[in-house]
């Protein structure tokens, strides 16, 4: 049986260094681009109080979102520190000469058993915010068009992704091959929220249909290597920069476009 995570005793409060952050920044540097550059000091004039209401609260829902992407950096750089530090878990599992299995054969010390429940923990952490963080993409969005779409109502998502098509095609258009991207991935965050985490060994019995006949499986484990998990990660913000970048574009536009009612008015 594979043991629980927190079956360890060494100190786990143990953060990167100064250094240790630095270097990982540089080996990977596509991670400070996971922010959007924002102008709030321009000269803006609105038509309608219903439109600076709007701009107002997308300002509100902006500053939302950049604290979830500061949080996307910071579980990147404790996921990456905790898995440089070792976690020998390709090879999970192994067979006895007389049957049953060992996990992580190849845990040989303590801090392994520690390195990868902090992982764990933070990989959880990351696919939390960054799953979050499109959610909340969507209502800034919202406010920044004055779609006037209730972000309570079934489907808000969607219904934003739609009326986009008409306000801004482009970032339709790099919103919508994101989550085409996005697709296994989404399915790794609803399974750490909903079901059996795909980092945990899953002992669960399986059962199936053949040829008319009902089976089950048992002592058939899956799991997911860290390894996995942390490129995975890594493709997860590369895949986020193009549709950052472009709602940067965005979010200019409009600001220009009401910047002009301004000077219309002088």
């Amino acid at each position: 049986m594979a043991k629980a995570k927190n079956d360890f005793s060494v100190d786990l409060l143990k953060y990167p260094t100064s250094e240790e952050t630095k270097k990982i920044f540089e080996l990977f540097p596509e991670l400070k681009k996971i922010h959007i550059s924002y102008n709030s000091k321009r000269n803006i004039q609105f038509n309608s109080t219903d439109i600076f209401i709007d701009y107002n609260d997308f300002e509100q829902w902006l500053i939302r979102l950049l604290n979830k992407l500061g949080d996307i950096r910071f579980s990147y750089i404790q996921l990456v520190d905790s898995f440089n530090k070792g976690i020998p878990d390709w090879n999970w599992k192994m067979d006895k000469d007389r049957g049953g299995i060992v996990f992580f054969p190849e845990f040989s010390k303590e801090e392994h058993n520690a390195n990868k429940f902090l992982f764990d923990f933070f990989i959880e952490t990351f696919y939390y915010h960054y799953f979050s963080s499109v959610d909340i993409l969507y209502k800034v969005i919202n406010k920044l068009f004055s779609m006037n779409i209730d972000e309570y109502k079934k489907n808000f998502n969607l219904k934003v992704l739609i009326k986009l098509k008409k306000e801004d095609l482009k970032l339709h258009e790099a919103i919508d091959q994101f989550l085409k991207l996005n697709k296994q991935n989404r399915k790794f965050r609803n399974d750490f929220t909903h079901n059996y985490a795909v980092n945990e060994v899953d002992m669960r019995s399986k059962k199936s249909i053949k040829d008319g006949r009902k089976t089950v499986t048992m002592m058939d484990p899956t799991y997911t290597p860290s390894k996995e998990l942390f490129d995975e990660a890594r493709n997860l913000i590369q895949v986020y920069l193009p549709v950052l970048r472009v709602f940067e574009n965005s979010i200019t536009k409009v600001q220009e476009k009401y910047s002009a009612s301004v000077d219309d008015n002088l």
